[in-house]
C-alpha cells in the first residue's frame, strides 16, 4: 500500500518530496491509501518535528476531497488517535 506523500498529493496538491514510492513495482500494482487514512496519518505525524508541512498536506488534501470525504470516519479515528484538534485545525484551514 502506497500511503504518506505520495497518498497525500494522490488526493491533494502535488509537491515534491524525497520519499517517492512507484504506483507499480515489477508489474505489481499497489493500492494507495484513503484520503481519509492520509489524514489522519498526517496528523499523527505532525507532532514529530514537520508538523507545518504534515499539516498542509492533510489541509491540501480536504481542499481537493472536500465533501467527498468520510466525515464520520475521520472524527471517529481523529477521536480514538487523539488528533481531534489537528484534525479541527486543518478543517478551519480548508474552510478559509
Amino acid at each position: 500500500m502506497v500511503s504518506g506523500s505520495v497518498a497525500s498529493t494522490r488526493h491533494g496538491q502535488a509537491r515534491a518530496t524525497p520519499n517517492i514510492e512507484p504506483a507499480t513495482i515489477e508489474g505489481v500494482s499497489l493500492a494507495v491509501v484513503s484520503a481519509e487514512d492520509s489524514i489522519l496519518s498526517k496528523l499523527e505525524w505532525s507532532p514529530s518535528g514537520e508538523s507545518e508541512r504534515q499539516l498542509r498536506d492533510a489541509a491540501s488534501i480536504l481542499a481537493v476531497q472536500g465533501d467527498e470525504l468520510n466525515w464520520e470516519y475521520l472524527e471517529r479515528w481523529a477521536l480514538e488517535l487523539g488528533v481531534t484538534d489537528l484534525l479541527a485545525e486543518v478543517r478551519r484551514r480548508w474552510q478559509r
